[in-house]
């Protein structure tokens, strides 16, 4: 409840832009979730639930002004490019 508090009651008020950015808060974690989740049993046959953090970090600047096809864009890519990065690229770099 604490983010959606966060990014819904940032208006102040019980609003349409609180309406908005409660339901994008939403929307946005569960497509990072499902894609993070989509390309780790694709990739290594387990899953974990780091796509909820990288999608309500993603949407909180932007829950109140995009529409919802853009948080469901938005949740789509915060769950596929930490993903990679996190999931892929650091077994390829060596860190001294």
């Amino acid at each position: 409840m604490g983010w959606t508090g966060f990014n819904g009651g940032d208006p102040y008020a019980a609003t349409i832009d609180a309406s908005l950015a409660f339901l994008n808060t939403h929307v946005c974690m569960a497509m990072s979730l499902l894609t993070w989740l989509f390309l780790d049993i694709l990739f290594f046959s387990h899953w974990a639930t780091q796509g909820v953090i990288t999608g309500l970090v993603c949407i909180t600047p932007a829950a109140g002004v995009v529409q919802g096809w853009a948080a469901m864009i938005m949740g789509m890519m915060c769950g596929s490019i930490p993903w990679y990065t996190m999931m892929v690229l650091h077994k390829e770099i060596r860190v001294l």
